[in-house]
């Protein structure tokens, strides 16, 4: 099970995460303003950053992180 307070402290308490089926190929991909705000404070946290922030078309940018217990989750950057 992952760690769902690592996700409150980072997110806050009204980040609700979503029950999904089991399975090692999911990576779950979360919307943010802007990833360098949650990178220190994933770190902080337990968190380790597994792959650095890239830039992908149409002004998006994407990071991959893993949290305390070592499953991977995606921030996802659009330009607004």
């Amino acid at each position: 099970m992952r760690d769902i307070i690592f996700y409150k402290k980072l997110f806050g308490n009204q980040f609700k995460f979503m029950k999904m089926e089991e399975k090692n190929d999911v990576v779950r991909i979360i919307d943010v303003p802007h990833i360098e705000e949650f990178e220190q404070r994933i770190l902080q946290l337990g968190g380790n950053l597994t792959v650095p922030t890239v830039e992908l078309k149409d002004k998006q940018k994407i990071a991959y992180f893993s949290d305390p217990d070592g499953c991977i989750f995606a921030l996802l950057e659009h330009d607004r």
